[in-house]
């Protein structure tokens, strides 16, 4: 019997389907309670993940020996990055060719995005509330872009000092 509650794959696919039937029971007990650790577990994950980020990002820079390094490893993330997005972007433009969702009876979803308020504002806009001011807000506001910017400033700043400086930081 305990066999079975190491096996990971069996424990994810139990869970699963004792989600799903959960919801169709629609117990207000067992969804509020669900609601619960729902959010407590995304806390828990957002309250690690971003100085996770941030600690990646600087102790992977730093280590690096020159700019040339970190052009060439740069270089090799902008291209993985570029292809991801357009593979993502392909396989959404397929789907939406394949569903037609404009031929679909989209009444009750146009209705809901006409009452719906739609951000204003530029890309120059987004672009500085992502700068921050302190290096406090950032962490604190949960904001990935901003964290990413702070430690690719700190990253780059502790590339260009000198050994003898570099190693004290370290």
């Amino acid at each position: 019997m305990m066999a079975l509650f190491k096996n990971r794959a069996l424990m994810i696919l139990l869970a699963l389907g004792l989600g799903i039937v959960a919801g169709l029971l629609k117990w207000t007990v067992l969804l509020s309670t669900a609601t619960v650790l729902t959010t407590i577990f995304v806390s828990l994950l957002k309250l690690i993940s971003i100085p996770l980020i941030f600690l990646a990002i600087v102790s992977t820079i730093t280590r690096m020996e020159s700019m040339q390094e970190f052009r060439q490893i740069g270089g090799q993330v902008f291209k993985y990055t570029l292809l991801t997005t357009i593979i993502a972007a392909t396989i959404g433009l397929i789907l939406f060719l394949v569903l037609n969702p404009a031929q679909q009876n989209m009444s009750a979803l146009l209705t809901s995005v006409e009452s719906a308020t739609l951000p204003q504002g530029s890309y120059w806009d987004y672009l500085l509330e992502n700068i921050p001011s302190n290096l406090i807000t950032p962490f604190s506001e949960g904001n990935v872009i901003a964290v990413l910017l702070l430690a690719l400033m700190m990253s780059f700043a502790i590339l260009v000092l000198a050994p003898a400086q570099k190693k004290s930081v370290e």
